[in-house]
């Protein structure tokens, strides 16, 4: 076997594009490390209304994270539906109560 065997220059490009694609696919997820791409990240809680339509399907919306859920039927509202609300912050200053605007 001498260094211009064809046989051996085959196996080492071969070895040598192995290497390569592996040290591709680590810094790749190197990379997603540092960005923290796979962390979950608190989505902003936001008020919204949904409505309820009874046409036979199911409905599978979600509320944002923090939000309290109401369910609207009564009359006053013009349609049934889900109410989606985020509680006020608490370090959010509140006027006393009885003070005019």
């Amino acid at each position: 076997m001498s260094y211009g065997d064809p046989d051996l220059v085959s196996h080492k490009t071969g070895r040598i594009a192995i290497l390569c694609i592996t040290l591709a696919v680590l810094g790749l997820f190197y990379f997603l490390y540092k960005v923290e791409a796979c962390s979950s990240k608190p989505e902003n809680c936001r008020d919204e209304f949904v409505e309820m339509k009874s046409d036979g399907y199911r409905s599978d919306h979600k509320c944002s994270p923090g939000a309290i859920v109401e369910v609207i039927t009564a009359p006053p509202a013009p349609k049934p539906g889900i109410m989606c609300r985020c509680p006020k912050n608490v370090s959010q200053p509140t006027a006393p109560v009885g003070s005019a605007p």
